[in-house]
């Protein structure tokens, strides 16, 4: 989309302004606008009319401040335009919002609405093609207090066309119970795109088309404006064979998956690292890259089990009672200066916090998932030359002590093996909290992790 240019509107007063990729320029004189925004850093949203009489909202509006610039500026996040340019104006709330992506396409077919007849062995050129109703290609599904919705669009054309009849895409909508305000959207968005990374085992993720809809007089949704999100993600890359699609999950437990999924944003910080960045990406590691995924199997681990050791150790789980009620029946007797608190609280947080060896939790989450992790077993034997009677555990403890010292040493065949290890155990550590049997687990890990 080329350049759009309106009039903004800010507290009760208009300034013309021109969207040029993401940036917004309010268009005068040298310092004519320079202190409309009195130095603000963010503001959520900001309305206007474009000159083609369409409502647009910027979302996210980042102000810059740059007295050598002359110029009055601010970045944004994204922004939306009304679907129309006559009648009402329009508030950008809305009840439901729509997304369109290759990576939807993937998970959820759009071949789904579509069967094909026609005589294989005497082909004479004839054929059928039926499209199935809407509601025999709709799933939906709970996430929190919304409803999710995958359905299937149809366009038909004979006419404008000559080359196609018609178009299906896959579309995956969040139905909210209460109007949300625009800045609503991100939340959506980003549950969505959490969701998608999962499934491709990459954050590479792009939306074609996302629009927001709000309920007519007579109960049905609308559509109201379309929304566009700004990314630096480049072309979709996967295909139905190695991502993780709608029939590769029980559709029971769907809810469960993208709920888990969709929230872990905002409670794990290290999200961001759990998926590659692109296929490219995926196909080589580092040091730095090896120990940054150990870091998220640590972390998953401690969260995912918190109580490891004394949970599956009764001799520790008392050996470890015993030390910290001997420690605190010591400080009880003594008296310690402001300093010597702090050291003591320090130590005793030591013994409280730890739950084993990093050999002991990498062993034990393999042992208890090898039903789901042979074949990635089995090749690492083939391939690295480990197998799965050595100890994985030993070889990561090992390995990734050195480099979180600073001792950086090339990858040698066996850590490569335990890094292909760790990346399925970071799914199962995801999925753990979810009732999903082994066979199912095994089917989701196999389209990733070949």
């Amino acid at each position: 989309m080329g350049n759009i240019n309106g009039v903004i509107e800010y507290k009760n007063n208009k300034y013309p302004f021109i969207l040029d990729d993401r940036i917004v320029k309010i268009v005068g004189e040298p310092f004519q606008y320079f202190d409309i925004f009195n130095y603000a850093e963010e503001i959520e949203t900001i309305k206007g009319v474009t000159s083609g009489n369409r409502d647009i909202i910027f979302l996210h509006c980042k102000i810059i401040n740059n007295y050598f610039t002359c110029n009055t500026l601010f970045s944004i996040k994204g922004y939306a335009i009304s679907n129309s340019n006559t009648g009402c104006t329009c508030d950008f709330t809305y009840s439901r919002s729509s997304f369109k992506s290759d990576a939807i396409n993937a998970f959820f077919s759009p071949q789904k609405a579509l069967n094909i007849n026609r005589n294989v062995k005497n082909w004479t050129g004839e054929f059928d093609i039926n499209i199935t109703p809407f509601n025999d290609t709709t799933t939906e599904f709970d996430y929190l207090d919304s409803k999710c919705q995958l359905s299937i669009s149809r366009y038909v054309n004979i006419y404008d066309e000559p080359t196609s009849i018609g178009k299906v895409e896959s579309i995956f909508a969040f139905e909210h119970p209460h109007i949300q305000s625009f800045a609503k959207i991100v939340d959506d968005y980003l549950a969505l795109y959490d969701f998608l990374s999962f499934v491709n085992y990459s954050s590479n993720i792009l939306f074609d088309d996302i629009s927001i809809s709000q309920k007519n007089s007579q109960g049905l949704y609308e559509k109201s404006a379309t929304v566009h999100i700004f990314t630096n993600k480049s072309e979709y890359e996967n295909s139905p064979f190695n991502t993780i699609t709608f029939d590769d999950i029980p559709v029971e437990k769907l809810s469960d998956i993208f709920t888990r999924v969709a929230c872990l944003r905002g409670k794990d910080s290290r999200l961001q690292y759990y998926f590659r960045e692109n296929n490219h990406d995926g196909k080589y590691i580092d040091p730095g890259k090896w120990l940054i995924m150990a870091l998220n199997f640590e972390g998953l681990f401690s969260t995912t089990f918190p109580d490891f050791k004394c949970n599956t150790n009764a001799d520790f789980k008392k050996a470890k009672q015993l030390a910290l009620e001997k420690i605190d029946s010591i400080y009880d007797e003594v008296t310690l200066s402001k300093r010597e608190q702090e050291y003591y609280q320090k130590c005793r947080k030591q013994i409280e916090h730890y739950e084993g060896l990093l050999e002991e939790k990498l062993n034990y989450i393999i042992r208890k998932n090898k039903s789901i992790l042979d074949y990635i077993l089995k090749y690492n034997e083939d391939n690295f030359g480990v197998k799965f009677s050595d100890n994985y555990g030993s070889i990561y403890a090992e390995y990734r002590n050195k480099i979180a010292h600073g001792m950086i040493e090339p990858l040698s065949d066996k850590e490569i093996a335990v890094y292909r290890i760790i990346i399925p155990i970071i799914y199962l550590l995801i999925l753990s909290k979810i009732d999903i049997s082994n066979p199912e687990k095994k089917k989701i890990i196999a389209k990733l992790f070949r």
